[in-house]
């Protein structure tokens, strides 16, 4: 089934959509694709979400599944299948002759994942791709017009009557978190950045109350006040003024962070630049280069060769305590750069990189700052904030939460004569 051009829309099982109201809107797409976990609809939910099925979802295929080829011959004739199938390893190591067994098939039209295409998803991910994520990722690798997101929320919050989901719990959800089969939190990051930047998406009512426009509708503010006045983390997180992005932003850099500890050379026997070398090997996709100065800011610590190294390894951007150099070339390359000034000094023999990957400590507003492996950072032209590891989720969620609310406060400020009483209706902001 050729879906070029064609508005489509992929209804979730998130359990919102038990309280839409969009059957007219999703049976109006050129292409409605459902999991096949959702079918048959009960009456009640073709009223939430229509009943047009034109492609079915499954990642579970014969011979645990026969029922899936059933609900695909009686909804649909199109199966899609969102997981690689011809080098598939590990648990997923039958799709291959179960693939071509249902490629045999005269009366189901197969629309299979590729296998380059699921690679690149785990990397951006770097987890297995759940099957609604990978979903999400093959319907855009197509030249689609427009794509309708409904129902998906990434957490374990799930339509009950959903057959395959009725088994799904905490407990399983937070075991597949813990053994790094799935991990839905980076999926739910990657989706709020990149995904919802996508001009063909839209997503339902929900989602949007939730998210907005996503990750890139915060600022640095929003996310600062929810480490510490909602998540109650109190100690520095915000790094140096002065360390300022090279060029304006029209949108925060968000990501996890790599992190690069540097150090002054005292003894020319110490000059060893095959760590600087080594360390681009282990860049990944997303990641945010962050360098220590080691106390250095009498030479330059990045330039424009570091910058494009990085962007070809996957960095999205760079954050150095010290000066840079390049700056001119650096902008041209439109690589976010943010650092401490500039000056021209190269820093062979003088300063280098010496470890990448471990625990730093940067100077910030509020006191040093301790970056590990797992943070994850966010940066704007306010500056830039280190968003630890274990609370990145909470963060995020509650970011959310103050943007709605401030996002209503700004709409009453209009109406509002009494600013007393807006403060004692919002409180304090």
């Amino acid at each position: 089934m050729d879906i070029s051009n064609k508005r489509v829309c992929i209804v979730g099982p998130a359990k919102h959509i038990e309280n839409l109201n969009d059957a007219e809107l999703i049976d109006s797409y050129d292409v409605v694709i459902r999991f096949v976990g959702s079918l048959p609809l009960s009456d009640r939910l073709k009223q939430c979400v229509g009943s047009k099925t034109d492609i079915i979802i499954s990642s579970e295929i014969p011979p645990r599944h026969i029922k899936d080829l059933d609900m695909v011959r009686r909804y649909s004739n199109v199966l899609m299948i969102p997981c690689t199938s011809t080098k598939a390893s590990g648990p997923y190591a039958p799709i291959n002759q179960s693939v071509n067994r249902l490629k045999k098939l005269d009366d189901i039209d197969l629309l299979l994942m590729d296998d380059e295409l699921f690679k690149r998803i785990g990397q951006k991910v770097h987890t297995h791709p759940t099957t609604g994520f990978s979903a999400l990722m093959q319907i855009l690798s197509y030249n689609i017009a427009e794509l309708y997101i409904v129902g998906f929320t990434f957490s374990h919050e799930r339509v009950q009557e959903y057959v395959d989901y009725s088994n799904v719990t905490d407990a399983r959800v937070l075991r597949d978190l813990e053994t790094g089969w799935h991990n839905v939190t980076n999926e739910k990051f990657y989706f709020l950045k990149y995904i919802m930047a996508d001009k063909r998406v839209k997503i339902d009512k929900y989602m949007k109350t939730t998210w907005g426009r996503g990750i890139n509708e915060l600022y640095s503010g929003l996310i600062y006040d929810a480490i510490h006045f909602d998540c109650k983390y109190n100690k520095p997180v915000v790094l140096n003024k002065n360390i300022k992005p090279i060029f304006e932003l029209i949108a925060p850099i968000f990501g996890p962070v790599f992190t690069c500890e540097g150090a002054i050379v005292t003894d020319e026997n110490e000059i060893d630049d095959t760590i600087r070398l080594k360390m681009f090997e282990s860049f990944f996709d997303g990641c945010v280069q962050i360098i220590s100065s080691g106390g250095c800011d009498g030479v330059a610590q990045f330039g424009d060769i570091s910058g494009k190294i990085a962007k070809k390894h996957g960095a999205v951007a760079a954050i150095v305590e010290g000066p840079a150099r390049d700056i001119q070339l650096i902008k041209q390359d439109e690589f976010p750069l943010f650092c401490d000034g500039a000056h021209p000094t190269d820093a062979f023999g003088k300063w280098q990189i010496i470890n990448y990957k471990t625990s730093i400590r940067v100077r910030g507003v509020e006191g040093m700052v301790e970056i590990n492996d797992g943070d994850y950072v966010f940066a704007d032209n306010d500056g830039v904030i280190i968003i630890p590891g274990a609370i990145k989720n909470e963060v995020i969620d509650c970011a959310f939460k103050r943007l709605f609310r401030e996002n209503q406060i700004r709409d009453a400020i209009n109406e509002a004569d009494d600013i007393v009483e807006l403060n004692n209706k919002f409180g304090r902001w």
